[in-house]
């Protein structure tokens, strides 16, 4: 939580320093230049929470005696030469950056709302490239190759104009590499990979999202890689398409309070507020608002639910019967994700309980239907975001729809229940 004034601020925190010594060296080449002046000058810099910091210096103004410079100033200890902001600072924008994974305006908010700093883009920027400079790539390359397990994570960042790629090693917990490029495409994807391949990178399994940048660039750099999807972009885009079904049905409802005689304009009769308090119940566009307002309930794990939560769901299931269908189907999904199922557990478990095939729901007709194809597992809604235009091939006989339609066919929620594994056809 945040508060526009910051709670128990003491003022300004400074530290002082003194650096004025008769004879200085001159930083370029180390030949002493004698003292003229003395100059105070005040950095700005990272102290104590919510107070604003600076470092104030009382320092000696030297006259060279060398070709590097006319005059110099002798060291802050802390501060870059001629520095604005203290190392300190930089130090806090680079791990905002680079270890909590913020993106640069977030950087900036969150700068000025805890030190009151004011910095550009353009500085958050330089100490991003400024802490990629401290690194010896030699040194990190030999920790990287020694101790990396065989699995890597790749994922990106985005941020403006922006993109960051980044390969973690998930089981070992270190950063394996990092690039900055401005667009997010395949020639960069395909340099990124290559540069792992050319530092000898030698990976086993490869957990990405559903992009599909990678699904050809794994297999041209590692021939017998295996290809997994993160479980979190799993569970997302399956919550996504269980909503899309919640938000249908959510819809039909809200269009039934439609129906019937129009209400005559102006201020209602006191009978006619009698006659509405006396009805049992909400309204359908009452009843629509309920599920749109609690339609997370769906998604939400049975034990993470509250008391209140589990009545909200109850009453839902009594406005829309169907939505226990979604609530099923959710619950026996996060079973295939529960820690220690192997993956012939996680088969065995989708053949007990019937959740190997294609389920897919008709909001029209509020009818449920069930393919009898099986598709590899980890499958994910085919198309290029998930969707799919029209009915296409679909079997008007069988009522089955294509693989390529898994997806949001029309108005129609198509939703897989198999997706732990891998398929004999090599489906990561």
């Amino acid at each position: 939580m945040r508060y526009t004034d910051p709670i128990g601020s003491l003022g300004d925190y400074i530290e002082h320093q003194l650096n004025r010594p008769k004879y200085y060296a001159c930083p370029e080449c180390g030949k002493k230049g004698k003292r003229k002046r003395v100059v105070e000058r005040f950095v700005k810099h990272i102290g104590p929470l919510n107070r604003q910091s600076f470092i104030h210096a009382k320092v000696g103004v030297y006259k060279s005696r060398c070709s590097c410079c006319e005059f110099f100033q002798a060291h802050i200890e802390g501060v870059p030469y001629k520095g604005r902001y203290s190392y300190a600072v930089r130090d806090g924008v680079a791990n905002a950056v680079i270890r909590d994974w913020m993106p640069y305006a977030l950087v900036q908010n969150k700068m000025a709302e805890d030190h009151f700093l004011e910095l550009s883009i353009g500085y958050v920027h330089f100490c991003f490239l400024w802490a990629h400079e401290q690194i010896n790539m030699g040194e990190h390359w030999d920790f990287v190759l020694s101790n990396f397990s065989g699995v890597l994570c790749i994922d990106e960042v985005h941020d403006g104009d922006w993109t960051l790629l980044f390969a973690t090693d998930p089981l070992n917990d270190f950063t394996v590499s990092f690039s900055l490029v401005e667009q997010n495409d395949q020639d960069n994807m395909d340099a990124f990979l290559q540069a792992l391949k050319d530092q000898g990178l030698d990976v086993v399994v490869a957990i990405t999202d559903g992009s599909p940048l990678y699904k050809d660039s794994l297999q041209t750099w590692w021939k017998d890689i295996q290809h997994q999807l993160c479980v979190f972009h799993v569970i997302k885009e399956v919550n996504k398409l269980i909503l899309s079904g919640v938000r249908d049905i959510k819809n039909r409802i809200k269009r039934q309070g439609n129906k019937g005689r129009k209400r005559r304009p102006g201020r209602p009769t006191k009978k006619a507020r009698q006659q509405r308090q006396a009805q049992k119940g909400r309204t359908k566009k009452e009843q629509a608002a309920f599920i749109w307002e609690h339609q997370y309930l769906i998604v939400k794990k049975q034990e993470n639910l509250t008391d209140q939560e589990e009545q909200d769901l109850k009453l839902m299931f009594e406005i829309a019967p169907e939505l226990k269908l979604f609530r099923q189907f959710n619950h026996q999904f996060y079973r295939l994700f529960q820690k220690g199922i192997t993956t012939d557990l996680s088969l065995i478990y989708c053949v007990e309980n019937g959740i190997g095939s294609c389920f897919w729901y008709d909001t029209r007709s509020q009818d449920l239907y069930r393919t009898d194809r099986r598709y590899p597992a980890a499958c994910i809604p085919a198309g290029e975001n998930g969707h799919s235009r029209g009915l296409g091939s679909c079997n008007p006989a069988s009522r089955q729809p294509s693989r390529s339609q898994c997806g949001l066919v029309d108005h129609r929620v198509v939703v897989l229940h198999r997706v732990r594994g891998r398929s004999s056809d090599g489906g990561g």
